[in-house]
């Protein structure tokens, strides 16, 4: 599907989505134009593997799960906190005032729950 769909409209798409700032936004558009097409195609993909619906699926790393309350990105909100209830090794958050990548609306939080999960 990535591969067919015009990359400056999923750049604005996936901006929109994940970010409730313009600054964010900007970060975002401008970060995934640097990654390329065929590596956010690949990251994607990584994505859709991990978050499968199979009830047998685990993560073969302890996994922290972090959802942005205002994530409108396809299914995420039903996907992502179906996971920790199917694989004890994934740990969830949700992440207030934020949105799909919720490090550029929440970086304090965000930070927290990472030093938690890392054990810092």
């Amino acid at each position: 599907m990535i591969a067919v769909y015009p990359w400056r409209t999923m750049l604005r798409q996936s901006a929109r989505v994940s970010s409730l700032t313009d600054e964010g936004r900007r970060y975002l558009t401008e970060a995934l134009d640097r990654t390329g097409k065929r590596r956010f195609a690949q990251i994607m993909s990584f994505g859709a593997e991990a978050l499968r619906p199979d009830p047998d699926y685990r993560m073969p790393v302890p996994t922290l799960a972090l959802l942005g309350d205002h994530d409108r990105a396809g299914r995420i909100r039903e996907q992502i906190t179906a996971w920790p209830r199917r694989d004890p090794s994934v740990r969830f958050a949700l992440v207030p005032v934020a949105g799909h990548i919720a490090n550029l609306d929440a970086p304090g939080f965000v930070n927290e729950q990472l030093g938690g999960f890392l054990g810092w």
